[in-house]
């Protein structure tokens, strides 16, 4: 009777360890960026490089799992507590190197028992890198007799309205993005950033300091103004802070020659010149495919431009139109007409006439496009923003030239004539 007692009891046991392994499904995923309440199971997960993290999985006797591994190198993931009963869940730690390849991994959890192999979900590596200076490329006034365009100096009292580059210099920057902020508009990450130094165009707009958030651009603009996203942020503590607006401190101050025989009076020049930077271009960030889905090749573009976009969904955005424009770089004030042109190639697509410009003014003009209007997408398995050339709504801005003063209406020195001429 024992054993027959015993081989009933094994049975059962068996049939237990059966009914739980096939039972045991991973239903939802919590504590991400995006997920506190829960993601689908077929939302990717994110980790960032020299960070733990720690998800709670759920699902029915997922606390029965003996095992967690992950493919590849430089992560570990090992399991934390566990919850029994209804809406069961366990916790799956992860400890990531910061040097572990950037990609996606598969997580699998196993069980005594499997019937028809573990349960898995996918989670991404993104990079997090370091910041450690962060410049101001200020442009300098014509010198006569030559010399630099631009000086660096520290990032304070930047100017407002007006489009400017910061140098940033540190590790990883070479597929950076900055987090979008009311306090500016129109950043972006210049193209030729290498691992460590970019360059990043924006435009503040209201006075203020405070850091700069650097994330890698596999995160969507959702994931980096989500709650949690302090763990992606690149690190650098006060080394990213910027002040903008006010006076400009620091670098080095120009100062005109001194007229021969004068008595301390400055000289005079006429210098002409397209403004340094042309607003609201709209254009991919690079003319490589990001990747191919279902046969449909995908660009990326500005996150900025996916503000406000559900993930996974795509919208038709219209993109404000472009402006132009001409300032007076020189130190006498402007009283002749002269004339300014916007081209693209040989065509040209405004001419305007500049009647008056004062020492450090700028007059800005706005090209009104024929098409505006572009497709927009976001994905659930991948962060960023995205067009393709194939929807219904596509459009990208051509090569932009921008010439001033090209009848010589202005008498201009032959040095001041060399920045007559700007490609955007």
């Amino acid at each position: 009777m024992k054993r027959i007692g015993f081989k009933a009891s094994l049975s059962a046991l068996l049939v237990l360890g059966l009914s739980s392994s096939a039972m045991a499904t991973v239903e939802t995923i919590k504590g991400t960026l995006t997920c506190f309440i829960g993601c689908n199971r077929n939302v990717v997960q994110l980790i960032a490089q020299g960070e733990h993290h720690s998800f709670e999985v759920v699902g029915g006797f997922v606390d029965t799992s003996t095992a967690v591994e992950i493919t590849g190198s430089g992560v570990s993931v090992s399991y934390g507590t566990r919850k029994h009963g209804a809406n069961s869940s366990i916790i799956v730690n992860f400890d990531v190197n910061g040097n572990a390849a950037p990609g996606e991994r598969t997580v699998r959890m196993r069980y005594a028992i499997e019937t028809s192999g573990p349960d898995t979900f996918k989670v991404r590596v993104v990079r997090k890198g370091n910041i450690s200076q962060i410049q101001y490329r200020r442009p300098l006034p014509f010198r006569p007799g030559g010399g630099p365009a631009t000086e660096l100096v520290p990032p304070t009292g930047l100017p407002l309205n007006q489009r400017l580059v910061l140098i940033v210099n540190g590790t990883r920057l070479s597929n950076v993005e900055v987090r979008p902020e009311t306090t500016y508009r129109n950043v972006r990450v210049l193209p030729g950033a290498t691992e460590s130094t970019c360059a990043v165009e924006i435009e503040f707009t209201a006075s203020g300091q405070g850091p700069l958030s650097f994330f890698d651009s596999a995160l969507s603009g959702q994931d980096m103004r989500s709650s949690g996203s302090s763990k992606f942020s690149y690190a650098g503590g006060t080394i990213r802070n910027v002040q903008y607006g006010g006076a400009q401190a620091g670098g080095t101050t120009f100062t005109p020659p001194i007229l021969r025989g004068g008595a301390g009076s400055p000289s005079v020049f006429v210098d002409v010149a397209p403004r340094a930077n042309m607003l609201n271009i709209f254009r991919r960030t690079s003319t490589n495919p990001a990747f191919t889905k279902n046969g449909v090749q995908y660009f990326s573009i500005n996150s900025e431009h996916c503000n406000g976009v559900p993930v996974g969904q795509s919208r038709v955005i219209t993109v404000q139109n472009p402006i132009w424009g001409v300032s007076n770089v020189g130190t006498a004030g402007i009283a002749t007409p002269f004339p300014a042109e916007l081209r693209s190639g040989a065509q040209a697509l405004s001419t305007q006439t500049i009647t008056a410009l004062n020492p450090g003014q700028t007059r800005d003009f706005t090209f009104a496009r024929q098409n505006s209007s572009v497709r927009v997408f976001t994905f659930l398995d991948r962060g960023g923003c995205f067009v393709s050339l194939t929807a219904d709504r596509f459009f990208e801005d051509p090569p932009f030239t921008v010439v001033v003063n090209s009848n010589n209406a202005l008498t201009e020195a032959g040095a001041a004539q060399n920045n007559n001429s700007r490609n955007y």
